[in-house]
């Protein structure tokens, strides 16, 4: 039993001793220590960033413009168009828009659009166009509705999203969805 109490002792004091020894490091050499761990963890935040996987797509700006047709029943809408940036070398497909609650058919151009092309590249910037038309009233009309309207009927979005749109697309055969945090309200258009 005397010998246990006398190894614990033993072990007590060297613990005991060598954190004393521990303890008595000089100021400067803990400013030494602490210079050392922020510039590691500097390091390490600055590699995990720079080797973090980039998304797909990246929002340039986003602009939505009410506009009405010059001539009487021509109708009238909205048009949308988001400038988007390419990052990924897959091969990318734009399928459509989730707008104030339906879904409208995109178009994604790169160039302009009176020479518009369909293969896209990483760094390409593209223009994703969509439409909202309501059709105007035909003279003679018994009603007073419009014929018809772009979009599909309202409906729950594919999935949950915060923002004012939801870009549906494709990266090989697998779809992804984009969402658009704020569109931009430009002044309307009176068309000729």
């Amino acid at each position: 039993m005397e010998a246990v109490r006398h190894r614990r002792t033993c072990v007590r004091a060297c613990v005991c001793s060598n954190l004393k020894a521990g303890l008595s490091l000089s100021f400067s050499d803990m400013q030494i220590s602490y210079k050392i761990i922020v510039v590691s963890l500097s390091v390490l935040l600055g590699l995990a960033f720079l080797f973090a996987p980039k998304p797909p797509l990246q929002l340039q700006s986003a602009f939505s413009q009410n506009w009405t047709a010059g001539m009487a029943g021509g109708g009238s809408g909205i048009n949308y168009t988001f400038h988007v940036r390419i990052q990924t070398n897959e091969k990318i497909r734009f399928d459509s828009a989730w707008l104030n609650g339906k879904s409208y058919p995109i178009q994604a151009v790169k160039g302009n659009l009176y020479n518009p092309r369909s293969e896209f590249f990483i760094n390409d910037t593209l223009l994703l166009k969509v439409t909202e038309f309501i059709p105007g009233r035909r003279a003679g009309s018994k009603n007073n509705s419009p014929e018809s309207e772009t979009g599909k009927p309202k409906t729950n979005p594919p999935v949950k999203y915060k923002g004012e749109a939801l870009i549906s697309y494709f990266l090989g055969d697998k779809r992804h969805y984009f969402s658009i945090p704020k569109i931009t309200k430009l002044p309307p258009a009176n068309m000729p």
